[in-house]
């Protein structure tokens, strides 16, 4: 065998050996009996605290309750149940959006600053400064990628900006003229919450930033709250009646032709009592939550390492037996 080839093969003996357990996620390799569970045949790991609905929406929504506790929470949809995943370490994240790729942006309005959360811990990462002043948001992803911010509070004009997702830098777009508390974007347009009690469906232009009413939610008041689309694309809401935890906050879809809203079901713990100050909603649209980025675990590390000396330890040999 000539060291050429041998060469290749050894090296694509460590590639099949290493690789996956380099990408494997690390739920993934507990294999079955492992902190996971399975439904509809599909995999869920139970430590991204996913609810799995049996009836309604299957998706994952989540929620910050920045009037109360300031952690992330996972919501069932149907029942209202949530489940605590974690403090963000930020003060009052008041709006959530997922990107394409599963990342999970905020915006806290105490900081002016967009952040990262993750799913799995509840912990958040400042991203970068808005650069401009506000106090309660709305934040969706558009079909390009683009970042839209939404505000109710100063105002008038409530303005409307694009957001820098690398680096959190707010542009000015132009005057919503009303106050917007949540955003939801779908087919090309860009919907709307009213906040501060206007209790009505907008349609935002984007370039513009003006909001134009689509219909009052009817069954629901708020002071704030969130709204998102499934992946059936049934507009879901999250409402925030006070900003003094009086009343509990409730989960409603929205008919996005008329603006009525229909409430579901009131936000409890898994207990049955019932919870206040959620004014986000982001809904990841699959039975499984989305994955953290991959981190080599020490062992992956390790087990890589020991096959590089090995593959140049391969190398020298040959070398010297050439010479």
């Amino acid at each position: 065998m000539s060291a050429r080839r041998g060469l290749t093969l050894c090296v694509a003996l460590v590639v099949t050996l290493l690789l996956p357990l380099a990408v494997l996620p690390a739920w993934a390799a507990q294999g079955p009996g492992g902190d996971s569970t399975t439904y509809r045949s599909r995999h869920v790991p139970m430590g991204t605290r996913a609810h799995v609905s049996q009836a309604g929406s299957t998706d994952i929504a989540y929620s910050i309750d920045s009037d109360a506790t300031d952690k992330l929470w996972s919501i069932d949809l149907n029942t209202g149940v949530a489940t605590p995943i974690g403090p963000t370490g930020f003060s009052d994240i008041e709006s959530l959006s997922f990107s394409a790729t599963g990342v999970l942006y905020g915006v806290d309005d105490t900081d002016d600053v967009l952040v990262t959360c993750s799913t799995e811990t509840g912990a958040c990462t400042a991203v970068g400064p808005l650069g401009v002043g506000f106090q309660d948001s709305g934040l969706s992803f558009s079909d390009n990628g683009q970042l839209w911010m939404s505000t109710d509070e100063p105002g008038p004009p409530f303005n409307f900006y694009e957001l820098n997702p690398n680096t959190g830098n707010a542009a000015l777009v132009g005057p919503q003229n009303q106050e917007v508390t949540g955003l939801a974007f779908r087919g090309g347009v860009l919907y709307g919450l009213g906040g501060d009690q206007t209790d009505k469906l907008v349609i935002v232009n984007r370039g513009t930033g003006l909001a134009t009413p689509v219909g009052p939610l009817g069954a629901v008041s708020l002071m704030d709250g969130g709204i998102d689309f499934d992946s059936a694309g049934v507009l879901w809401g999250i409402t925030n009646p006070s900003d003094t935890q009086v009343l509990p906050s409730r989960i409603f879809t929205i008919n996005t032709a008329t603006g009525a809203a229909t409430v579901v079901a009131t936000v409890t713990n898994s207990g049955g009592g019932r919870l206040a100050g959620f004014e986000s909603l982001a809904i990841w649209p699959s039975e499984e939550a989305p994955e953290e980025p991959l981190v080599p675990e020490p062992a992956t590390l390790l087990l890589l390492g020991s096959g590089l000396m090995g593959l140049s330890g391969y190398v020298t040999m040959r070398r010297r037996k050439t010479d």
